[in-house]
């Protein structure tokens, strides 16, 4: 990946020329806000780099290169990922990182030559520390012309993309959009390198190379991701056949097929499938385990499993239904009487086969679809 080369048609750095030059040169910089406007054949783009306060960004530089190039070369529109020009290996250690966001937009060669000159830049810098922006005496100098216009859209266009992508990355420790690459530390295991999330952007072309999923992969409903049958245990089995059987909604959405389908993944009501909530409880019990498996035989299966985040998180979920407030035989408050009352006073259970149901129980798993690969 390090040798792509793309071709600077403006830099507001004196450390990158106009010319060809490498990708990763152009990434891997001195931690300080920069934009460069470049060709790929003939496809322009847009790369601003400035930096953020993001904790432990979970890609490094490498990553960064390999994201900006997917983009390129499958014709994105645009792509934003956050990440460390520090070794995640000297992170975990302690040492400190700069952490940058590298958005990348694609234009029209009107809109790349709009924005080619550093005062353009400088405006943007100022309106928006950390973000690209655009100053107001620019706008109205731009007002009737054309160029100008295409230039305002496009940086417009950066600014929404980099605001989302900001508030997005910010608000949820995973990230995927539009076939982004989910990269973990696998460092020491074996395994799948990558995880692909899908959504009604990037499934289509999977749908089309695997018209019958079921034949070619395993898809775990507790995480929505998708396993190569070879790496699909009997303990694994055990638990899915679990899963399968208490939540029908979400072994449907397994058995049709309908994980991978485009109509399915862009309603944003049907992808919210009805569970209880055990579902979470027994997904991180489940997490957990393989974890454990994976650190012992130092193989995984997905790269999530062995991701610190991740365990992170279950454990503290794990903590809050394990150690609940209150005296001894005391039980936590949710699931139990003192919150099983509907509306009118009544208390929302019934017995069913000996078993007690939990009619206010309205949890839902909102599904993401996920496949695990090199």
């Amino acid at each position: 990946m390090d040798n792509f080369q793309v071709h600077v048609d403006d830099s507001s750095t004196s450390r990158v020329c106009s010319g060809p030059n490498f990708l990763s040169d152009l990434i891997q910089g001195d931690g300080e806000a920069e934009r460069f406007v470049i060709h790929v054949g003939s496809n322009s783009y847009i790369l601003f780099l400035t930096s953020t306060s993001y904790p432990y960004p979970e890609w490094e530089a490498t990553d960064a290169v390999e994201f900006c190039r997917y983009t390129i070369t499958k014709s994105k529109t645009y792509g934003v990922c956050i990440f460390s020009l520090a070794d995640s290996k000297l992170m975990n250690e302690g040492s400190s990182a700069k952490c940058m966001v590298l958005s990348i937009l694609k234009t029209t060669s009107h809109g790349a030559a709009s924005v080619r000159d550093v005062q353009t830049f400088r405006f943007m810098k100022q309106s928006a520390p950390g973000l690209p922006g655009v100053g107001m005496n620019r706008i109205s100098s731009c007002v009737g012309r054309r160029s100008c216009l295409v230039a305002l859209l496009t940086i417009l266009a950066v600014l929404v993309a980099s605001a989302v992508a900001f508030l997005a990355l910010h608000s949820a420790p995973y990230h995927s959009k539009e076939g982004i690459w989910e990269r973990y530390n696998i460092e020491g295991s074996r395994g799948p390198r990558y995880q692909l999330q899908f959504d009604h952007h990037n499934v289509s072309e999977w749908e089309e190379r695997y018209p019958n999923p079921n034949q070619e992969w395993f898809l775990r409903i507790d995480d929505q991701a998708m396993i190569p049958l070879d790496l699909v245990t009997d303990e694994e089995l055990r638990y899915q056949h679990w899963f399968q059987e208490r939540y029908s909604e979400a072994n449907n959405i397994r058995l049709e097929g309908k994980y991978l389908q485009t109509a399915f993944l862009s309603d944003p009501d049907i992808i919210q499938v009805p569970v209880d909530k055990t579902f979470h409880m027994a997904h991180c019990v489940v997490a957990l385990r393989r974890y454990w498996t994976a650190r012992e035989s130092k193989s995984h299966v997905c790269p999530r499993d062995i991701d610190y985040r991740h365990m992170k998180h279950c454990l503290d979920a794990l903590d809050m239904w394990a150690f609940p407030e209150g005296p001894q035989h005391s039980l936590p408050l949710s699931g139990h009487d003192s919150s099983m009352h509907n509306h009118d006073g009544h208390k929302s259970r019934i017995r069913n086969n000996g078993y007690w149901i939990d009619e206010s129980d309205d949890s839902r798993l909102i599904w993401k679809t996920k496949v695990c690969f090199d």
